[in-house]
């Protein structure tokens, strides 16, 4: 029998720490997980020129630490906030609305868009390998976008 649950994308599970009234430090925990076919399709319906940027500005890494993804997010964030909101509705599988997520902290924006980038990469065997695919699918996209005008 097929083990299906090893086709799924997996799930991280994101801590948002938070300031209780009181000042105790507490945490909400967020579950993430990577983005599939349907969402990048659904995205890329609503943000292909964005999309484009983004995948302009990854091209070049090869295999990004942490540091250079939270860069990569902060430059999503500052370019397409209305994507990042859109794709984390998806990825939090509508747990949070969209209202909550683009009334987030920075910080907590962050964390979850880290979350969903960092699994998104791994379950594609790797940024290369992603890009590969996306590049060539944006710019497919974009160029029928272009012809259409």
């Amino acid at each position: 029998m097929i083990d299906y649950a090893k086709l799924l994308i997996p799930r991280k599970v994101v801590e948002l720490q938070l300031m209780a009234g009181d000042e105790t430090p507490a945490s909400l925990p967020i579950s993430v997980r990577g983005l599939n076919a349907v969402d990048f399709t659904n995205l890329l319906g609503e943000y292909s020129e964005e999309l484009g940027l983004i995948f302009d500005t990854i091209e070049d890494l090869e295999k990004p630490n942490e540091a250079e993804i939270q860069t990569v997010v902060i430059q999503i964030l500052s370019k397409a906030p209305e994507l990042i909101a859109d794709a984390l509705v998806l990825v939090t599988d509508y747990e949070l609305p969209r209202n909550v997520l683009t009334q987030m902290s920075i910080t907590h924006q962050l964390q979850l868009v880290s979350g969903m980038v960092e699994i998104t990469i791994e379950s594609n065997g790797g940024l290369k390998k992603l890009q590969e695919v996306v590049v060539s699918v944006v710019r497919k996209v974009g160029l029928q976008n272009r012809q259409e005008v």
